[in-house]
């Protein structure tokens, strides 16, 4: 309904359909109406409603194919809130991005982020 399938559409779908543009997923991670992937290159992608900058991309535009979340590389898990994203990378930091009014990126804050911020403390 909110482009959270990621088949470049709006439509809601009752049976699976492919992911545009996505091949050698790893890992895949649901929020309330978003979608991220981390590939097997480390890469995280994500999809979906976008209100609070929980695709991570810079911007708070609904996406409904996958975009690369550019600013984040070598990433080995990710899970996600209801608006909110965080990411394990492989030097053992931690990442995260999205709705943050209660704290939940670990970044000091009540900010929003819409670009992953290092979680401090790890």
């Amino acid at each position: 309904m909110n482009g959270q399938l990621g088949d470049g559409t709006n439509v809601d779908r009752t049976t699976p359909v492919i992911v545009s543009g996505l091949d050698n997923v790893l890992a895949i991670a649901t929020g309330t109406e978003h979608t991220v992937a981390l590939k097997t290159d480390g890469t995280v992608w994500a999809w979906g409603v976008n209100t609070f900058g929980q695709l991570g991309d810079g911007t708070t535009t609904t996406r409904i194919e996958p975009a690369k979340i550019s600013s984040l590389n070598n990433v080995s898990a990710i899970a996600a809130g209801n608006n909110h994203v965080v990411a394990l990378k492989a030097d053992g930091t931690v990442w995260a991005w999205g709705h943050n009014a209660a704290g939940q990126l670990g970044d000091g804050t009540t900010n929003n982020r819409s670009t992953p911020v290092k979680v401090v403390g790890f």
